[in-house]
């Protein structure tokens, strides 16, 4: 099919904006620069969709969007956007840094590596592989990454928690993108924040003080469909927006 034409698509294209100091390590200039260590950011595709969704249903241009996208499933990561572009994003060089995911540990020691291969004897490849396709939520509770069959252990349980299940929830540097400046909209998208209530509740309930209300009737109907989750009266919006993920990057074939 030599006359159609082809687009690649870069899942980190959409991260390119964020700033020098926020996508540099503490690592000597120069061995970095070097070896292109730097933090790339990921779900870039996705990142963009929920931002550009959002601005649609609220009536804004995207440039017009402060927003912390967040992107839960068996991969997770957080967005900042500030006037329609990503400013952070919780993954670095690769997928591995940011949340607790799936079967990806997420932030760690670096120290866990080189503990692990002298007190274990495991190779780097294999402590490699523990971290990224036996941790997370499936290592944790030591019986699946599905929040869907983890949940199922919480029902009779009445506080957060159960043993060793923990869902997968914004920690770490992520907070960071919840400041003041870019504090305008959470938007929840990806299997889990699409239709695990539970999670988004737990979410939420870190931003309580800081003016998010909920609406309890629309958190239990916005189940794999996207509306508002906040009040009217929120002072922070909270979205829900199924990603589609093709679209975007049909859409940005279109604009090539």
């Amino acid at each position: 099919m030599p006359n159609v034409p082809l687009y690649a698509v870069f899942d980190t294209a959409f991260h390119r904006t964020i700033p020098e100091h926020a996508s540099r390590y503490a690592l000597p200039p120069d061995l970095a620069d070097k070896h292109q260590i730097r933090r790339y950011g990921f779900h870039g595709i996705y990142h963009r969709y929920l931002v550009e969704r959002y601005a649609h249903l609220v009536g804004k241009t995207p440039t017009a969007c402060n927003v912390v996208s967040l992107h839960l499933e068996s991969g997770c990561s957080v967005t900042g956007v500030r006037e329609g572009k990503s400013i952070d994003n919780t993954m670095g060089l690769t997928p591995l840094e940011g949340l607790m995911m799936g079967t990806r540990s997420g932030d760690v020691d670096p120290s866990v590596i080189p503990l692990l291969t002298h007190e274990e004897g495991m190779q780097i490849d294999e402590v490699m592989t523990l971290l990224n396709k036996k941790s997370g939520l499936l290592g944790v509770s030591g019986e699946s990454l599905d929040t869907r069959v983890l949940m199922e252990r919480l029902k009779p349980a009445s506080k957060i928690g159960d043993g060793h299940v923990c869902l997968p929830r914004p920690q770490g540097r992520w907070l960071s993108l919840c400041g003041s400046r870019i504090r305008r909209a959470i938007i929840f998208g990806g299997g889990i924040g699409e239709n695990t209530i539970f999670v988004r509740e737990h979410v939420c309930a870190g931003l309580f003080s800081s003016g998010l209300e909920i609406d309890a009737e629309a958190s239990d109907r916005l189940i794999d469909i996207e509306g508002r989750l906040s009040t009217a009266t929120s002072r922070i919006a909270a979205w829900v927006i199924p990603s589609e993920e093709r679209m975007q990057i049909a859409h940005e074939c279109c604009l090539a």
